[in-house]
């Protein structure tokens, strides 16, 4: 439907041989762009129902069951090779 719209409005910018290269643009770039955002939605989805779903969503602290936060944030934060 975009693509209808668009192409009409941009009619009079149409090459012979390229065809009309403004509408092939802009309707490339909505359809980037409408993709981009239901990929973001669905994996926003995924995210909030991770609990729900059985989905890890952070590595386990071995340190979480004493409460000790910062020992917790160093000990990832220090190890180079993080799997």
């Amino acid at each position: 439907m975009v693509g209808v719209i668009v192409a009409v409005i941009t009619a009079p910018v149409a090459l012979p041989f390229f065809g009309n290269l403004p509408a092939m643009f802009i309707d490339g770039s909505v359809t980037f762009y409408f993709n981009l955002v239901i990929a973001c939605v669905l994996g926003l989805s995924l995210y909030k129902c991770a609990d729900r779903l059985g989905i890890s969503t952070s590595r386990a602290c071995p340190f979480d069951e004493k409460g000790d936060r910062q020992e917790c944030l160093s000990y990832f934060f220090s190890r180079p090779n993080r799997p």
